[in-house]
């Protein structure tokens, strides 16, 4: 009964409900409209890369390594040769013949360059990874996983900031009307009171973590960000260096969204637990942003450090690219 009664007065009397749905739509809205973190190479060369694409797609072998340095070779000769070559035209030191056919090669070579390099410098990723003894990385379009993860790298400021105001709402509400006097002097009245509270911050904020991934998930399928969930997570750039887990690109970020879901809860509990104290909205408001910017800044002294305070779990990327830094150091130690 008293449980059914707190969940109405959060959703309903602080109007917690439409506090949340506003969140959900806001973050809907920025996950529709962030543009997606592509290589502005491609622009240049965009048809080339889709071609070479489709031939290395997969997962990187030693024939793969050699035709892409075999192709960027060429290239690069072709482009560095072009000075020589002008002036032995010019001096009819070549035929025309033999002009037009290295003028056609170049021509090819200009538009191939952007996109044989971007491959160049996954494959020399990929070599750097032969020593960790995990399954090889692919080749693939890493951009649309690249934006998820990027985007991860920082808190759910939307999600975060609803649960946390309705954290810090829940008992000063009742104070400011008067009424927690006589609730808290009521037979077991604060027990009760309290674990029913407990209980519905705690529901409430899994199920809107529960559904802002949901929705994410939705939206970047949609977008088409989700391509290749299968292929290793060190696959991508944001983590090809020193974050040596066999996990899928799927599971990383299937942890990342379990781990930030989870610290969402306890961080909404704590700043429960001390609205048992501090009374004010504002100052548990203020509390949680210092919380929140305090861990942010402890970046600078260490990023391990960083990555296990409440905003370093809560920006699941960076946490996942320590963790895997630590468990690479840990394996190349034996």
């Amino acid at each position: 009964m008293l449980f059914r009664y707190e969940l109405k007065k959060v959703l309903f009397t602080h109007k917690g409900l439409l506090i949340l749905l506003t969140c959900l739509v806001l973050k809907s809205i920025f996950c529709v409209l962030m543009p997606e973190l592509k290589d502005t190479r491609i622009a240049l060369s965009h048809v080339q890369y889709d071609r070479f694409l489709v031939r290395f797609s997969g997962a990187d072998s030693a024939e793969k390594q050699a035709m892409i340095n075999e192709e960027y070779s060429n290239c690069v000769e072709l482009i560095d040769s072009r000075d020589e070559m002008t002036r032995k035209y010019s001096r009819d030191d070549i035929t025309e013949e033999e002009w037009n056919e290295y003028a056609e090669r170049l021509s090819r070579a200009e538009l191939q360059i952007n996109a044989l390099t971007i491959f160049k410098e996954k494959a020399d990723q990929f070599i750097d990874q032969e020593e960790w003894l995990l399954p090889k990385a692919h080749y693939m379009y890493e951009y649309g996983w690249q934006t998820v993860f990027t985007i991860h790298l920082l808190p759910d400021l939307f999600l975060l900031a609803g649960l946390l105001f309705l954290a810090a709402r829940c008992f000063s509400f009742e104070a400011e009307d008067g009424m927690l006097p006589i609730l808290l002097t009521a037979s077991r009245g604060r027990g009760q009171l309290c674990a029913a509270k407990i209980e519905v911050l705690a529901l409430t904020a899994a199920i809107t973590c529960g559904v802002g991934t949901l929705t994410e998930v939705l939206v970047f399928k949609n977008r088409g960000f989700l391509e290749g969930c299968s292929a290793p997570i060190y696959s991508i750039t944001l983590f090809a260096e020193e974050t040596a887990f066999d996990f899928s690109l799927g599971e990383g970020y299937a942890l990342i969204m379990l781990i930030q879901g989870l610290t969402t809860v306890v961080l909404v509990l704590v700043i429960f637990a001390l609205s048992l104290k501090i009374r004010s909205t504002v100052k548990l408001i203020f509390i949680s942003a210092a919380i929140l910017i305090l861990g942010y800044l402890s970046r600078a002294v260490s990023m391990a450090f960083f990555a296990f305070t409440p905003t370093g779990l809560l920006s699941g990327s960076a946490f996942l690219k320590v963790l895997g830094r630590l468990f690479l150091h840990q394996n190349l130690t034996f």
